[in-house]
Formats: C-alpha cells, structure tokens, sequence
C-alpha cells in the first residue's frame, strides 16, 4: 500500500465513524424525546438487526463475487444518508419502525465490511491495522462530545449531520481499493464457514458478549438522564471518555496480540467485561456510571480487534467479506435482537439497572467457551500487519 493510500485509509476511518457514533449515541434519545415507550423503542432498535442479517449476508457475497468491496461499500453510505435524511419526516411510531429498519438493513455492512477491506490491505502490505482503526476511534469520539452541544437544542439534527458524514465517506470508499484476488466458492460459504472450529468458538463468544453491548447501547443514555434528567451533555462525555480508554489498547494492540495472544486477550476482556457490567448496575452515582466507561478499552475493543485478525487469518480471499459479514450478523444483527428487544421488553419489568447486572453473566458464558474449546482457538501470538 502506497502511503497515501494508508493515509486514505487513516481518513476514510476518521470521518465514517463519526457517523456511526452519532447514530448510535443519539437514537434512542431521540425516540425517547418523541413521545415511545421503552417497549416501542427496543422494538425499532430490536426489529431493525433482524433486516440487517440479510443485509450483511447480500453485501458479504456481492463483495466476494464481484471483488469490488470498497464499491458495495460506497452503495452502503449513500442508501444509508437518503434513509437519515427521511426518518425524521413523520415521527411517529409506525413510520420511525419501517425508516429505522430501511437504515440498518443498508448501513449493516458499514463496520464489518470495512474492517474486512482494511485487514487485508494491512496484512498484504505489512501495515499495522490498529494504527488505522484508532483514526476510527478519534472520530467517534470527537462526534460525540462535539455534537452534545449542537445537539442540545434539537436532537433531530442529527440525521443532517450523519447524513453529511456518510456522504464523504462514499467518496473515500470508492478510493480505497479492494486487492483481493476472488474466485469461486464451491462450497455453500456458511456451511463452509461454521466447518471451521476455530471460527465456530470465536463466532459463538462474539454472539454471547455482544447481547449486553447492544443493550448497553441503547439503553445507557437513557440511564445516564435517570441520573440527570435533561443534561444530554453527560451522555455525550460518558460516550466519550468511553472511547477514549480504546486508545491505549488499540495504541499497543500490535505488541499486546504478539505477547499474550489472541486466546489469552479474550479471556481477559470476558473478565473486564464481566466487572463493567456489574460495576454499571450498582452506581450510586452518575460519576460511578460515566468512570465504569472507562473499561470499554478492555473489553469490546478487544473482542472487535481479535476477532478481526483471526478472521483475516482463518480465511481466504474469496471468503474473507462473507467472514467478516457473518461476523456482524451475529454481532449487529442477532445480538442485538436479543439486547434491544428483548432488553426493552425486560427494562419495563425489571428496570435498566437489575438487566445490567444479569448482563455480567454473558461475558462469563463466552470465557467459558473459549476455556472449554481452547484447542480449536489457539493462542496464536501474531497480530495484523
């Protein structure tokens, strides 16, 4: 990779992920502000990811058949800012469920493809990929404190600014290339992938400590104004001293993956994530709620970073795209189908703080697997270039 073209990558990163962090800090506030229960809202945040699997798995195999993911990508983010610019028209029940849903079946794609065609261009070009996905991080988290003030008159704004955020980044896709080299499968590819025990374990812990990310997603900003009611600017530095704690990992990640290993930095984010759930329901406090954030850095940022590499690994060229999509179909479609809409059912029974606390158990669950199958996940102590 030329670089320049590393530096594309750098800059494609920094700015698409700063349409993910507003979307997904935001939403639920702005459903909240327009008058839906707990219910309704895990109903459109739970609904959508069911749309979403066919999503990624389409995008996934386009890519792979045709070897142009950076265009399927690019298609991606011009469908998902029409789909922003329409949701706040007609904001009421029915109508936010079927544009919600119309959004995350074309923005589905966004992360895990993205991740799969950065991998790969790292890993050919003997480039440090977490030099990259941390320009992701600055721009999440750069959105996020700057938009808790330009948000604060009017939520809806968002979608103007996420939408002009995903525009730019249709053009940066388009010039990052795809190098692959694709032939045909001649195996059904999902078959093909669950044959591979290693990604059968990695793919299964991913599902279990990604149920409580989603619901912790949506659902913290709405226990942030339990805390403090009407002060959007506490969501909006809890969210980003969040990803601020992602730097020192993904600054060291290159040296921690080729120390520990993959296996053993799993099993201590299953840890971590274990006490950040449990730490959460039992805040006294909104400083207790906002530091506990800091433990993001050691938890799902590993498990996203890991996995990556493993996947890129694991898989060939023809593969790789429908890896990484499956990946996020698990991931961003039927885990959050159970945190969101499940979680919102439960919230209104049980209350956010009680489901943060059975939260905990998720990530025991997975470290277990990993424990337990550790044969067919070998602590391989190598890290994408």
């Amino acid at each position: 990779m030329k670089e320049n073209k590393q530096g594309l990558l750098k800059l494609y990163y920094l700015v698409f992920y700063m349409g993910i962090g507003i979307y997904t800090t935001y939403i639920t506030l702005y459903l909240k502000g327009e008058g839906l229960n707990s219910s309704q809202i895990g109903s459109i945040t739970g609904l959508g990811p069911l749309v979403s699997m066919a999503g990624l798995a389409f995008a996934g195999r386009i890519a792979d058949r045709t070897g142009k993911l950076n265009l399927v990508l690019a298609a991606s983010f011009i469908l998902s800012a029409v789909c922003a610019l329409v949701i706040p028209i007609f904001p009421v029940f029915i109508v936010l469920l079927v544009t919600n849903v119309l959004y995350t079946f074309c923005s589905s794609p966004l992360l895990q493809l993205s991740d799969g065609l950065a991998a790969d261009l790292c890993t050919k070009q003997n480039k440090p990929f977490n030099k990259v996905k941390i320009c992701g991080s600055i721009g999440y988290a750069f959105i996020i404190l700057f938009s808790g003030y330009v948000l604060k008159a009017h939520v809806s704004y968002m979608f103007v600014i996420l939408s002009s955020v995903f525009a730019v980044s249709a053009l940066l896709a388009n010039a990052v290339p795809d190098t692959r080299t694709v032939t045909k499968s001649e195996k059904a590819p999902y078959k093909e992938l669950l044959s591979n025990r290693r990604l059968f374990v990695l793919y299964a812990a991913n599902l279990l400590v990604y149920i409580p990310i989603s619901y912790y997603n949506s659902f913290f900003p709405i226990y942030m104004q339990d805390f403090a009611p009407g002060r959007l600017q506490l969501v909006s530095w809890a969210s980003f001293l969040a990803l601020i704690s992602e730097f020192p990992f993904l600054a060291a990640a290159h040296i921690l993956c080729k120390k520990l290993g993959n296996r053993k930095l799993l099993l201590l984010s299953c840890a971590l994530m274990t006490v950040r759930w449990a730490v959460l329901a039992l805040a006294p406090n909104a400083a207790v709620a906002i530091a506990v954030n800091f433990l993001k850095g050691t938890s799902d940022i590993v498990f996203v970073y890991c996995s990556t590499g493993i996947i890129n690994e694991a898989l060939g060229d023809r593969l790789k795209g429908t890896g990484q999509a499956f990946l996020g179909i698990l991931t961003y479609g039927l885990a959050r189908i159970i945190g969101n809409w499940g979680g919102g059912v439960l919230t209104d029974i049980f209350g956010i703080r009680l489901l943060f606390l059975y939260s905990a158990l998720f990530p025991i669950a997975a470290g277990v697997i990993i424990l337990l199958f550790r044969a067919h996940l070998p602590n391989k102590k190598r890290t994408i270039h």
